[in-house]
């Protein structure tokens, strides 16, 4: 039923006022707390209790601008945001709707391990643009109904090395974070982040192999509160971002939360 309704409103809107009209959807029914309950959302309202004013963000694959919104509310005036998204659409809508917000900063690149063009590619699903599961276009994308564009790469380790600061990573770029945070892990070992992470598969294994040698814990979202990670099997079942702790922060982040 609700890709009826997304291929019916597509249809009608087109794909940019289809687009802002999710964006807007998402921004209405956060704020009045609807989605709550919500198991797709549920660090969407859990970062209110690990952002602080004056943080400094990275959002990789901010897309539509959910979760960077959000970052440039709890941060204030006095922090910032860096939002990277490489999705052309996306990115469009993500600015504008975040333009009044002095302390968001807009990237539309991808990251990877060269700096030069590529193609990527965003799945057409039921008559409808996905607005996830955007990744470098592959040989088995040529048959399919897919929204194909050319972007820039940048290896984040140029892009980022001037930051003064970074508290906070949220990383959702559909399986290619097992290259994008390995080419950061420097970036991340001077800053010590926070790092929320989707993944899933062989490039979970990677990430938690490269945290673990940044001395970091692994997170799960439960029930609103984090569980660690003891072993590869406790995770069996588990659906949602991750959220990786700095050994040294560990025990005061817990206690705050508690």
């Amino acid at each position: 039923m609700i890709n009826g309704i997304k291929k019916l409103a597509y249809k009608l809107l087109g794909q940019e006022k289809y687009l802002r009209f999710l964006q807007l959807g998402f921004y209405r029914m956060y704020a009045a707390g609807l989605l709550k309950n919500d198991e797709t959302y549920k660090f969407h309202y859990f970062v209110q209790k690990l952002i602080k004013p004056g943080d400094t963000i990275l959002d990789l694959g901010a897309n539509l601008g959910y979760f960077s919104k959000i970052f440039a509310t709890l941060t204030g005036s006095g922090g910032r945001v860096i939002a990277i998204e490489p999705v052309v659409p996306f990115f469009n809508l993500l600015k504008a709707a975040l333009q009044s917000y002095p302390q968001c900063q807009f990237y539309n690149y991808a990251l990877g391990l060269e700096e030069k063009k590529i193609k990527m590619t965003v799945p057409r699903q039921a008559g409808y643009l996905r607005t996830g599961l955007a990744h470098i276009k592959r040989e088995q994308d040529e048959d399919k109904d897919n929204y194909t564009f050319e972007v820039d790469m940048k290896r984040g380790s140029v892009l980022l090395k001037n930051l003064e600061a970074l508290h906070y990573i949220k990383c959702d770029i559909e399986g290619y974070e097992d290259v994008v945070l390995p080419e950061i892990k420097d970036i991340i070992q001077q800053h010590r982040p926070l790092l929320q992470v989707e993944t899933w598969g062989n490039h979970k294994s990677i990430v938690n192999e490269l945290m673990g040698a940044l001395q970091y814990n692994c997170y799960m979202l439960i029930q609103n509160k984090l569980i660690k990670k003891q072993n590869e099997k406790d995770d069996e079942g588990y659906v949602g971002d991750f959220l990786f702790v700095p050994f040294e922060k560990e025990k005061k982040l817990l206690q705050s939360l508690s």
